[in-house]
């Protein structure tokens, strides 16, 4: 029998076990050294497992911090990554989501310094709880923070035998009774935790397996913070220092970056899922990162009301426009061209409509100083109180006609009244409760 045959022998006899669900594990041979004491533990996946549906991976922040992982949090001295830590410790102790970024339940946080003192970590907690409304008493019952600034390193280089190994420190013991199962841990910083080569790639490995292995308890997870080389931006290299190992060992990575008082919070990795959009944030005076609410654009004020003011102010300087709806300056191209071209001149012309129909605006005709007649557009409330403008007729005659030799003059008076002629220069500022604003301005909502 040759090869060939041999091969599909062997298929037919295993599809044959396969029919009739035989268990071929006891005619497999033991694996070699399976049952030596001292050797690695290797644990065989069942590939048949996959049969049935498999739960994704749960997460403490969706997206971006996975359960039973340790993620790294890389940002240059100064940024704010320790603020924005204790940010995120406070929304995941509450259940609260940050903007996009969704908090699946409250669950327990520990905010471990080693950095920063207890002063300085009240400070901003105080700052945190002002600009986001938390409770202090509700925080207190979820939120633990440790000053750990006199508690040394969490790992540290031992050399025996001229064998140079990393090896936990007394710190970890100590820090791993304050952890709550289920807790997330923030370690502010590696610097401070990590007292070994940055660069040395299996230091770098045991350590985040030594902060995976004694700082995750249940479904809980492990933020560590880290600091970004000084060229990072200028030379395209990853926010983290030292070793690739870094990036390597962490199921997620986040990145911080400052423009002024604007934060980026991007997901550089993420083993479990898609990349989230990045997080923008704003600092506020105290220092306290907050969403940077969408600046929506205001509402522009209607058409009828900054024709109005317009037609208010023409009025006041003694310059009323004329009513004439045709000829060569019609009321709606001179308020088109008074408004700076601010709405369209069907929009102005609507508005227009709208205000003589309303009663908001209303024609007269009156006598100028060249005793011409002709018929103007003044506000509703300017109709009884004009008598004291030389520029109109205290006994106005509604019915009197318009002189047709101003039909083609733009000017107000008309032909030899060059003193109302209309004034080319810019509007007065027009009163707050009807200042003229365009679709560029913008609202900045307060938080």
């Amino acid at each position: 029998m040759g090869a060939p045959d041999l091969a599909a022998a062997e298929v037919a006899v295993l599809r044959l076990f396969a029919e009739r669900f035989v268990d071929l594990q006891p005619l497999l041979p033991p694996l070699e050294g399976e049952a030596v004491e001292g050797l690695p533990v290797i644990v065989e996946v069942d590939p048949l497992a996959a049969r049935q549906p498999v739960a994704a991976p749960p997460f403490v922040v969706e997206g971006a911090i996975p359960c039973g992982q340790v993620t790294l949090l890389g940002a240059h001295g100064g940024c704010g990554k320790s603020f924005l830590a204790l940010v995120l410790a406070c929304h995941v102790a509450l259940g609260r989501d940050l903007a996009h970024l969704r908090v699946p339940r409250p669950r327990p946080a520990v905010f471990a310094s080693f950095e920063d003192g207890r002063e300085v970590l009240l400070h901003r907690l105080r700052a945190i709880c002002d600009a986001y409304g938390f409770d202090p008493a509700l925080l207190a019952q979820r939120l633990r923070i440790l000053d750990c600034v006199e508690a040394g390193a969490l790992a540290e280089e031992v050399r025996r035998d001229g064998v140079t190994t990393l090896e936990p420190a007394a710190a970890v013991a100590a820090l791993r009774q304050r952890i709550p199962d289920g807790a997330l841990v923030v370690v502010d910083n590696a610097s401070d935790t990590f007292a070994a080569d940055e660069n040395a790639r299996r230091h770098v490995r045991a350590f985040m397996q030594l902060l995976r292995r004694e700082l995750v308890k249940g479904d809980g997870a492990v933020l560590l913070l880290a600091h970004t080389p000084k060229d990072a931006r200028k030379t395209g290299r990853e926010s983290y220092s030292g070793s690739t190992a870094w990036h390597n060992s962490a199921r997620a990575r986040l990145s911080l970056t400052r423009d002024g008082d604007v934060l980026t919070l991007g997901v550089e990795k993420l083993n479990f899922g898609r990349l989230p959009p990045p997080l923008v944030l704003r600092v506020n005076d105290h220092g306290v990162p907050l969403p940077d609410a969408p600046r929506l654009p205001t509402a522009p004020v209607p058409a009828d009301v900054n024709v109005l003011d317009a037609i208010r102010q023409a009025a006041a300087r003694g310059q009323p426009i004329r009513a004439a709806r045709v000829g060569a300056h019609p009321a709606g191209k001179v308020l088109h061209a008074l408004l700076d071209g601010l709405h369209k001149r069907a929009e102005v012309e609507a508005a227009l409509d709208r205000l003589l129909a309303s009663g908001k605006v209303v024609t007269r005709v009156i006598t100028t100083p060249s005793r011409n007649r002709r018929e103007v557009l003044l506000p509703a409330a300017s109709n009884s109180s004009n008598s004291s403008n030389p520029a109109f007729d205290a006994t106005p005659s509604f019915d009197a006609p318009i002189d047709a030799s101003n039909a083609s003059n733009g000017a107000i008076g008309g032909t030899g009244d060059s003193t109302h002629a209309l004034d080319a220069s810019p509007l007065p500022a027009a009163p707050a409760e009807s200042a003229r604003q365009t679709g560029s301005d913008w609202l900045e909502i307060e938080l």
